[in-house]
């Protein structure tokens, strides 16, 4: 293979040395510090600081660019098949906007859809990198910390009912998710009585009481299943048992230490009842139409299945979804809750509902394409587990919230830790069949 990696594999990643040259040859030193720099910084302030990930994702995107011009690529199949998905998922969103006549709610949701295009160039520059995915999990080990520090910062010091950082809890709750398993799963890769394998048990922890902290019920969905994956394939015996077990009596313990997460889950379990019951939805203690969470989503559900049924081959464009669900509660089909919101509170009912059966086909296929790759190469490498918890994460945050697709900074955080991770494993397969 043109592009060799390095010779102990992924599971014992070399640390790069101060100004070496890049492993490929081909990338200016001074260019690769910067793009390891900005990887590991990523998450460490991505919580606590306005438009830090966006901004990372802006600097990764600029100093990856070149790389479009840098002559010849070696991609694999599997690598081609990725970027081209990338670029499809872009040209979705392009196609049915135009068939809808392009508008200015276009043009708003166009930088951020550009992301899955631009993540053409970064994932170009990562596979030159031999250590992209490396500094990316190191920057996490520390990004537990400060993670869980801006959730005490929140809930001590400013006294919110639950932490959200400078955006929300349905993005800290999960990233602080992400990089609970991701440090799991980082044992495997770090050497042996290293420093940062020394970190990695305080490093989940803390993050998992992050999460608590946030009391975001999806993060609570994507950690059991990307502990699950993780589990799966790569305990076995009674470790495999074992697991399982720990993850339930912390569960149980957040649930009696942590308040937030606590009143979250007291708050669903009610309304969950109570819409089994068939009493209907629950309205908050102010009432005034207003209603809890779960009750909320269920209308915002059924005001997108309707909109799907009647635009199901290009939805209603990208951000069409307010102004459509609008004339079912005008009509009376619909909840006055189904406006509150901007989007279905769902990836896969916003997909439909944007993009039509175009749209969701290419989110599946997005989140089928690397996942399959990652699962065929997990039982020999680490690397592709971290993929798998990847994939099975970010699929299972997206069921009770649109922001997956929707929002920048989450975008950002899918594409650079999927580029990372995809492009880690391949440079190891690569050199292993060469």
């Amino acid at each position: 293979m043109a592009l060799p990696a390095s010779s102990t594999g992924p599971e014992r990643q070399p640390t790069p040395a101060r100004g070496a040259p890049s492993a490929a040859g081909d990338i200016p030193s001074w260019r690769e510090r910067t793009l390891y720099v900005l990887l590991f910084l990523m998450p460490i302030a991505g919580m606590s600081v306005r438009h830090w990930i966006s901004g990372t994702f802006l600097l990764l995107t600029l100093f990856s660019l070149p790389e479009l011009w840098r002559r010849p690529w070696h991609l694999t199949r599997a690598e081609r098949t990725l970027l081209a998905v990338l670029a499809t998922y872009f040209a979705v969103f392009v196609a049915t906007s135009l068939a809808h006549g392009w508008s200015e709610l276009q043009t708003h949701y166009l930088g951020r859809e550009m992301r899955f295009l631009a993540a053409v160039p970064i994932y170009l520059a990562f596979r030159r990198l031999p250590n992209a995915g490396l500094w990316l999990m190191r920057g996490g080990l520390i990004g537990a910390v400060f993670v869980f520090a801006q959730a005490m910062y929140d809930v001590k010091v400013l006294g919110l009912p639950h932490a959200r950082g400078v955006y929300s809890h349905t993005l800290l709750g999960p990233y602080a998710a992400m990089l609970a398993v991701f440090a799991l799963v980082s044992w495997h890769i770090e050497r042996p009585g290293s420093w940062w394998r020394r970190l990695i048990p305080v490093a989940a922890l803390l993050a998992v009481l992050a999460m608590f902290l946030s009391a975001s019920r999806g993060a609570l969905l994507g950690l059991l299943g990307m502990i699950f994956a993780w589990a799966a394939l790569k305990l076995r015996g009674w470790r495999l048992v074992a697991a399982p077990i720990a993850v339930i009596a912390l569960l149980v313990a957040g649930y009696f230490v942590v308040p937030p997460f606590k009143d979250r889950l007291d708050i669903a379990a009610k309304e969950i009842v109570s819409l089994a019951r068939g009493e209907g939805p629950v309205q908050t203690a102010g009432g005034h139409f207003l209603l809890q969470s779960v009750s909320g989503h269920v209308e915002i559900w059924r005001a997108a299945l309707m909109i799907i049924r009647d635009h199901p081959i290009v939805g209603v464009g990208a951000g069409g979804y307010n102004g459509a669900a609008r004339r079912y509660v005008e009509e009376g089909r619909a909840h006055p809750e189904a406006v509150r919101h901007g989007h279905s509170h769902s990836a896969y009912l916003e997909a439909m509902v944007s993009k039509g059966a175009f749209g969701l086909a290419a989110l599946l296929v997005m989140l089928g394409v690397p996942l399959y790759v990652f699962i065929r190469d997990s039982l020999s490498s680490a690397v592709a587990t971290l993929g798998v918890v990847h994939v099975v994460g970010f699929s299972l945050f997206s069921l009770p919230d649109a922001s997956t697709i929707i929002k920048g900074n989450y975008i950002a955080i899918w594409l650079v830790y999927l580029t990372a991770f995809f492009a880690w494993q391949m440079r190891a397969a690569c050199a292993r069949i060469s």
